[in-house]
């Protein structure tokens, strides 16, 4: 709870310095293997606010390497200079819709790589990794890293 109360508060929480260097090390690790490779960052729930702020302590060359992904985040991943971004989200999953200050716009459009999941409609909450809804989401994700898209 501290954790996520130093991070929305702009306050980099150790948890969040941890997923720099998490990061950092990811990148390098990818490195040794091909100079060109990039590395894909998925998170969920309030991973979600946590690898923000760890893309904040990455340098721009860094950030650039990072295809970061969000599913039922706490905060909706915006471009910082990686080489991609997107958020998916349950429209039954109240994470986001209570933690996105930019939520509303989204819901709308007006938010760019936010992509919003029909959730099921025999359930009025939809917030776990293993729900369908976010497992077509990674399933999705996976497979266009893969294939370059």
């Amino acid at each position: 709870l501290i954790d996520t109360i130093f991070d929305k508060c702009n306050i980099l929480s150790e948890t969040s310095r941890v997923a720099s260097k998490s990061l950092m090390d990811a990148i390098d690790s990818a490195k040794s293997i091909n100079s060109n490779a990039q590395v894909l960052s998925i998170s969920f729930s309030q991973g979600g606010e946590v690898i923000f702020h760890g893309l904040e302590g990455l340098s721009a060359e860094d950030r650039a390497l990072i295809h970061s992904r969000t599913l039922g985040s706490a905060r909706f991943i915006q471009d910082m200079g990686q080489a991609s971004y997107g958020n998916y989200a349950s429209t039954r999953d109240w994470v986001p819709a209570i933690s996105n200050l930019n939520y509303a716009q989204a819901r709308m459009g007006y938010v760019n790589g936010v992509t919003f999941i029909p959730g099921p409609s025999n359930s009025l909450w939809d917030h776990e990794m293993k729900s369908p809804t976010y497992e077509a989401a990674l399933k999705d994700t996976a497979d266009r890293f893969r294939s370059g898209k």
